[in-house]
């Protein structure tokens, strides 16, 4: 195969425009179907958990950690595998990511005890570490015009955010009809594909870096995210005041301290400062970490709602969810035509308030003997119309003024803060309406009833959440346009970065 020529870099001292890539548009399709697997396997795997445990002989403890092993690797890396992208180069990176997440799959998927499917989990969680900041980065450097770059990145966010809905679907349909096995081994044929395909149209990029820069700052913070994603999965089980989650989330805020003072202190450091002070990213961070733990609440309680309350058998509560799979598709459609006239802020709020409009029309219409078409569909159509909307509207706000060289470190700080908003929505939503429930239960309500209740609760606290997130948008973003590679930006982050 013959190499692949690198394509400068725009640096602080070399201003010459980027070299535009005329295979950038085939290359997004490779990035975005990696995106569309990786997140895939982070929900595909939960209906398929009670038959993995009953032929690998598991318990609930350690069914548990066939899904958190993957979360927990994933998210406390993601940090430091978008830093590493930046300087080893993006392509390398992402390449070397797939390649780990494959061997991870097959491992899962031929597993003949459950600590061998554990640990291929953990594989598949250091491969996604690796790979999804450095796609993301590579979307960045091949489009270097604002909007081109918006338009990519609406296809690759629309992409990941129906992965999360299709995770449930492909899960209820091979576990109900063939084999839990093949909820890992499907991931083999499109990783294997990505790896052939994708040499022949990426271009390597990395920092141009005359000093070595000091670890010591983001390997602290990488235990630090390990710690509190660690503490936000147990707390979903344990009382908050327990040792198995106080300590790790008290470590983890002090260790990510840690971080932030050996950066402000150090000469050359890997993460700068200066990095997070554009208003327009931290916000948009901000929506993602709450957004994350909203629909990640929102995907878990219907699929409960549907088996529990109506009773679906799992082939039919799998395909219930493809209103919210179509709707992602409507609303990627309508905020893409609508960001260049209206712009970020507009969009951004605007997909908060009708996400939070479709979780409280979901409350408003649960009820134990519901119609599906009239009472449920509605309420994850809607859901789904501002899913489309805020994904790629979310993306491109976070990676708002970013320099190329930063490119991974910004993707890699977005898909932390969806990793510990999923985290967070487990930990406090989820468990919110399981232990409401369990309370108007033994006060006496019908178990039905007790559910709707819990239901309920957690997701109004997740409709307030987005209402909240809307007027953050508002206040706090930039500009109602989309905002280019801001000079103001540029000129700042001169003075923190290589």
């Amino acid at each position: 195969m013959p190499a692949q020529e690198e394509l400068p870099v725009k640096t602080t001292r070399d201003l010459t425009p980027t070299p535009i890539d005329p295979r950038r548009w085939r290359a997004l399709g490779v990035l975005a179907a990696m995106q569309f697997l990786l997140v895939v396997d982070l929900t595909v795997v939960n209906i398929a958990l009670p038959r993995i445990g009953t032929e690998l002989d598991l318990g609930p403890a350690n069914l548990v950690w066939v899904v958190d092993a993957y979360g927990l690797t994933a998210g406390g890396l993601l940090l430091l595998g978008g830093r590493i992208a930046d300087l080893a180069g993006r392509r390398r990176m992402f390449f070397a990511g797939v390649a780990v997440f494959a061997a991870g799959s097959a491992l899962a998927g031929v597993a003949p005890a459950g600590w061998v499917l554990i640990t291929g989990r953990v594989i598949q969680g250091l491969g996604d570490a690796i790979a999804a900041p450095a796609a993301l980065a590579l979307i960045v450097v091949l489009f270097p015009e604002t909007a081109e770059r918006a338009k990519a990145i609406g296809i690759w966010g629309a992409l990941a955010g129906i992965g999360g809905v299709t995770g449930t679907v492909i899960s209820d349909v091979l576990t109900d009809l063939l084999s839990w096995r093949l909820v890992f081994l499907i991931a083999l044929p499109v990783a294997l594909a990505v790896l052939a395909v994708g040499p022949r149209l990426l271009s390597e990029s990395r920092i141009p870096s005359t000093t070595r820069p000091e670890f010591t700052g983001v390997l602290a913070g990488t235990a630090g995210l390990a710690g509190l994603i660690y503490g936000l999965l147990r707390a979903s089980e344990h009382a908050w005041t327990t040792p198995a989650v106080l300590v790790p989330l008290v470590a983890g805020a002090v260790l990510l301290a840690l971080m932030f003072l050996i950066e402000a202190r150090s000469r050359n450091p890997l993460i700068p400062l200066v990095f997070f002070a554009n208003r327009t990213r931290l916000t948009a961070n901000a929506v993602t970490l709450v957004n994350a733990a909203a629909f990640g609440s929102f995907l878990f309680i219907p699929s409960r709602y549907v088996q529990r309350v109506l009773h679906y058998s799992l082939l039919i509560a799998g395909l219930a969810y493809l209103p919210i799979g179509l709707a992602i598709g409507a609303g990627l459609a309508a905020g893409s035509a609508m960001i260049p006239k209206l712009g970020l802020r507009t969009i951004l709020a605007a997909g908060c308030v009708i996400t939070a409009l479709g979780l409280g029309l979901t409350v408003a219409l649960l009820a134990p003997d519901a119609n599906y078409w009239w009472q449920v569909a509605p309420s994850m159509a809607l859901v789904g119309l501002g899913q489309g909307m805020l994904m790629p509207t979310m993306t491109t706000a976070a990676l708002s003024g970013i320099r190329e060289q930063d490119a991974g470190l910004g993707s890699g700080v977005q898909t932390t803060m969806t990793h510990i908003g999923g985290a967070l929505g487990l930990a406090i939503l989820v468990s919110i309406a399981v232990r409401h429930t369990a309370d108007v239960t033994v006060a006496g309500t019908r178990p039905a009833a007790g559910e709707l209740a819990g239901y309920g609760l957690a997701l109004g606290i997740a409709a307030v959440g987005m209402l909240i997130a809307a007027v953050a948008a508002t206040v706090l973003v930039r500009g109602s346009a989309v905002e280019a590679d801001s000079t103001r930006d540029g000129e700042s982050s001169r003075s923190g970065g290589f």
